[in-house]
């Protein structure tokens, strides 16, 4: 097993970082590749592969980001309510109504983070 990360690797870390987490797009500009299906393989190899999930976790807790902090930002994220702006009182404000767009994106989050996604999915 290798011991080192690769220059790509190390790219595919700083974007991934940078860009908020979307592995396929920090995939697709590391590896110069403009197919989102490779992309998504690269992306999925990547994460799967312990020496750069350690990178990660290093990275994270060098800027303290640790498991509790990203466990409230995703139970936040899970409990998002619907934004919108009223006119009486020129600001916006959250309805009562969950936002089930931004709850997937954080419970799709959730289980990329546990690798609870079936394979090719």
């Amino acid at each position: 097993m290798r011991k080192n990360l690769t220059v790509k690797q190390s790219v595919f870390i700083v974007e991934l970082l940078s860009n908020g987490g979307n592995k396929v797009q920090a995939a697709l500009r590391a590896y110069n590749t403009t197919s989102y299906k490779t992309a998504s393989k690269i992306a999925d190899s990547n994460c799967n592969n312990q020496l750069i999930r350690d990178k990660i976790e290093r990275e994270l807790a060098d800027h303290n980001i640790n498991a509790e902090t990203i466990a409230t930002l995703i139970s936040e994220g899970l409990g998002a309510r619907l934004t919108a702006y009223d006119e009486t009182i020129k600001s916006y404000r959250q309805l009562e109504y969950p936002d089930y767009n931004v709850r997937h994106k954080f419970l799709s989050t959730v289980i990329d983070i546990l690798g609870l996604r079936p394979a090719g999915r």
